[in-house]
Parts: structure tokens; C-alpha cells; sequence
């Protein structure tokens, strides 16, 4: 039975086997994987935040981690060093109260950041756990994927986490290897689409959270 699975490289220059400012490493060994639940087609990933165990949605098309509904998790989740900042483009496009956290310890399966930043959102009306029916803490993306080849496999429902300097491709004929572009942390490949006999060039963004699609701008008060 053919089992598709995708190989998504979201190898960062700055990737190093040591603690350092907002990246994950790999505590043991070389890759972890870690089981997921596939909801409406979006990856569930359970992450644990300060200590706090907590569902997020991965997304490979959001460049920042956020949380949802911070007023119902602030006895369970302690942030640190936390300042008052507006988001802008989230619901129906009025600035949203928020908090920006940094120096948060991130643990994901085997992987660990200790030094990450986050957004904490109060608005109870961004909250995605009545549409997709189960708890949905946040969202991450660019934050971990940027610091490991990571293997999502939709069939068998978790993804693989490699240290980008010990990872091996495996052969595989029937796969292809597409480049990607980062715009703003995010990735992007390129195609073309045919309209009307004329071909065009297209840049496409690598969504796996595309239902969730915001855009972000930050002010401080």
C-alpha cells in the first residue's frame, strides 16, 4: 500500500549543537519522531511551554508562535519577561491586545528551545477549539521547522525531526526535490499556471495551516 509522506527542509544557517538564542535542538540522539492528530487536514502537535502541556497547530506558513486565549491558560501557563503590543490583521483586521514573551522554555517530543519568544493573545474570539472540536492552545511554525529537515507524514500521522548535519536523504524514485524561497520566514516554491495558452510564473507558499492564514503587523503601545 502506498503511503505518500512529505520532506519539508527548513535547514537554518545559524544551527547549532548548543543552547542558543531561538533555536531547538534534539536532547538525545539525532531525530525524534512524534505522532500528531490530523484534524480538518491541519497537524496537531502537542507542545509543552514552561512546563504547561498544551496542543498547537503546526504550521509551516506562520513565522511567529502565538497563543490563543491566553486569559484561560494564565494559571497554567506562567510566560516571562512579558511586554504589552498590538497585533493587526487577525479577525476582522482591528489591532488585537497581546503579549510578547521572551526566554520561554519550549519542549516539542526530544527537541528543546530555552530561549523562545512568544505572542500571547487575550481576544476569547480567536479561538480555534469549536471549529476543529478539540483543544487548540496555539500555533507554530517557522520557530521549529527552521531548525531541522523535518518529515511530515500525513498517512501515519507524525512528523520526524533531524539534525540537519547528520541527515542522510534516503533514495527514493518516485520523489521529487522542489527549491524553496523564504519571504519573512516563510517558504515559498515557484511554479507556473497556464491562462488562456500564455504561461506565467507563479509563487507559491508552502501553507500546511492555510484555513488559519493571517497576516501579521506589530506595534508596541
Amino acid at each position: 500500500m502506498f503511503k505518500p509522506y512529505f520532506i519539508f527542509i527548513f535547514c537554518c544557517v545559524f544551527c547549532f549543537q548548543s543552547f542558543s538564542q531561538g533555536n531547538f535542538i534534539l536532547r538525545k540522539g539525532n531525530k525524534d519522531r512524534i505522532n500528531f492528530k490530523l484534524i480538518h487536514n491541519l497537524i496537531v502537535i502537542p507542545v509543552e511551554i514552561n512546563g504547561a502541556k498544551l496542543s498547537f497547530l503546526l504550521d509551516t506558513g506562520i513565522s511567529k508562535s502565538i497563543i490563543f486565549n491566553f486569559l484561560n491558560l494564565r494559571e497554567d501557563l506562567q510566560i516571562n519577561q512579558a511586554e504589552s503590543i498590538y497585533l493587526r490583521g487577525l479577525g476582522e483586521g482591528k489591532a488585537v491586545e497581546a503579549l510578547k514573551s521572551r526566554n520561554n522554555i519550549f519542549r516539542i517530543g526530544k527537541a528543546i528551545n530555552i530561549n523562545q519568544d512568544i505572542y500571547a493573545i487575550f481576544d476569547p474570539s480567536l479561538n480555534f477549539a469549536p471549529r476543529l472540536g478539540v483543544p487548540i492552545h496555539g500555533i507554530i511554525g517557522y520557530d521549529l521547522l527552521k531548525d531541522f529537515v523535518v518529515e511530515v507524514n500525513y498517512s501515519n500521522k507524525y512528523i520526524k525531526l533531524h539534525d540537519p548535519d547528520t541527515y542522510k536523504p534516503k533514495k527514493c524514485k518516485k520523489c521529487k526535490s522542489l527549491p524553496i524561497e523564504f519571504h519573512n520566514n516563510k517558504p515559498y516554491i515557484i511554479g507556473s499556471i497556464s491562462i488562456n495558452g500564455n504561461s506565467k510564473q507563479v509563487k507559491l507558499l508552502i501553507d500546511s495551516g492555510e484555513v488559519m492564514r493571517y497576516g501579521y503587523l506589530m506595534t508596541k503601545i
